[in-house]
């Protein structure tokens, strides 16, 4: 396998291999005092402590390794029962390093082949029908497809083929397990049928956890794509001069989503989907009226060639979904003040809270709003440090921030070669406004105060 799990070189000390085997050490000698003839047996308070001990494990090799990337070069999600598996054949007592005999045995677990899953989201959005070619142009950005009911139907007949018994009886057990809960797929088609706008992704991982992490980033973020130009557009005209005290801007959403996966349809379960259907759960349908305003956003981003810079504009969608359906005020606040801060940290550099606000005022021509950010600023603290309440005015203020910031992005990011000059642009942008005659001057002027020419 072309990736293997290390520790960074930042890292490479005996404190830290020391740090990884006295704690792998604890652990094999739990499991080791709770093995019996048919498993394992952890007393409940011990169990706590060895679940805790893993996550404290899982935690340091995020840290200190390079286990984040292997695991998304391999499309596989790690979770602390995977963890388990990877400490079959430790011992304790041996003189080679436990951590290297570890990170062997995860790397062994990540060589299995990749499925397809499929993944069905229904939508409560109406679009009109003379528009569905310009949707499905911008839906190929994300990697998406909008699809109907006949098309939901071929694809569960597809995806369905004749399954071999295995020479394994405890698998045919499961197996026939799984399909005792599985529903019929006339029941997925008449939950789905009910609604206007289904959008299909299809995934490639190495387990499930991983595909359904990754459809669920994905969608969200163009879900977020959608909710800014909805809810910018309709709700900043009038913020600045008015403020409309709502719990949550965001209308926008999807409800069970169905995922078929190997040979069967893995969610939603036969008693879940007899539910839905029985008490018509659906979300109230709502019409996207900004169509006009997505689409001039679209021509925005799809001049965008950088992945690091269209990654980082994706996040920035997942977050503003996250902010903008966000019923709790709180969360809400800070999700846009994460948005706000995750635009303006770009480059992963660190940056001090003064530089941070600093920008953040450079993006806010109104006078008024601009002063508040520093209180905003001692907002965010009270609330994460002393569980101050925020109000909606509050969170009204700091998404008038995060909007403009992302808008900001949106426009300037096609324009960009890298995340050096989108970061270096945020940060000069006050200085570059009082000379610029058009925005194509903006990177000219840019350029010309970069000394260290490190831009390119």
């Amino acid at each position: 396998m072309a990736f293997k799990i290390k520790i960074k070189d930042g890292f490479q000390c005996e404190d830290v291999y020391s740090e990884i085997n006295q704690l792998i050490t604890r652990i094999l000698k739990i499991r080791k005092d709770a093995k019996t003839e048919e498993g394992y047996l952890y007393p409940y308070n011990i169990l706590k402590d060895f679940e805790g001990l893993k996550l404290v494990l899982m935690n340091i090799m995020y840290e200190k390794t390079n286990i984040k990337n292997v695991l998304k070069k391999n499309k596989y999600h790690l979770n602390t029962h995977d963890l388990d598996k990877a400490f079959k054949g430790l011992d304790s007592k041996s003189n080679d390093p436990l951590y290297e005999r570890l990170f062997s045995n995860i790397d062994q677990l990540l060589e299995v082949e990749n499925h397809l899953f499929t993944y069905l989201f229904p939508l409560n959005l109406i679009f009109d029908d003379e528009k569905n070619a310009q949707l499905n142009e911008i839906l190929e950005l994300f990697n998406i497809k909008k699809i109907d009911t006949n098309d939901v139907k071929k694809i569960l007949d597809t995806n369905f083929v004749k399954e071999n018994k295995s020479a394994n009886p405890v698998d045919n057990r499961f197996i026939e397990l799984l399909k005792k809960n599985e529903p019929e797929k006339p029941d997925v088609i008449n939950y789905l049928k009910n609604y206007p706008t289904i959008l299909l992704l299809k995934v490639e991982g190495k387990n499930s956890a991983y595909a359904n992490n990754y459809a669920l980033y994905q969608m969200e973020s163009f879900l977020g794509f959608l909710s800014f130009s909805e809810n910018y557009l309709k709700e900043n005209l009038l913020l600045f001069e008015n403020f409309r005290g709502n719990n949550n801007y965001n209308k926008i959403k999807y409800d069970e989503i169905v995922i078929i996966g190997k040979n069967r349809i893995n969610w939603p379960k036969k008693d879940i989907i007899a539910k839905l259907q029985n008490k018509n759960q659906r979300s109230r349908l709502v019409n996207f009226d900004s169509f006009e305003y997505l689409v001039n956003m679209y021509k925005d981003i799809k001049t965008i060639k950088n992945d690091v810079l269209w990654d980082l504009l994706k996040k920035s969608y997942f977050l503003y979904f996250k902010a903008s359906s966000e019923e709790r005020v709180e969360y809400s606040f800070l999700n846009y003040w994460v948005l706000a801060e995750t635009l303006i940290k770009g480059d992963g550099k660190a940056k001090s809270n003064e530089e941070v606000k600093a920008i953040m005022k450079s993006v806010i021509g109104n006078k008024i709003i601009k002063k508040r950010i520093d209180f905003l600023d001692k907002k965010r603290n009270h609330l994460v440090h002393r569980g101050e309440i925020v109000t909606v005015g509050e969170r009204d203020l700091i998404k008038i921030i995060a909007d403009l910031l992302l808008a900001e992005s949106m426009r300037i990011m096609g324009k960009l070669k890298n995340e050096k000059q989108f970061v270096y642009y945020l940060s000069n942008i006050k200085t570059s406004r009082k000379n610029r005659k058009d925005y194509g001057e903006v990177l000219k002027i840019i350029s010309e105060q970069d000394p260290n020419n490190n831009l390119k």
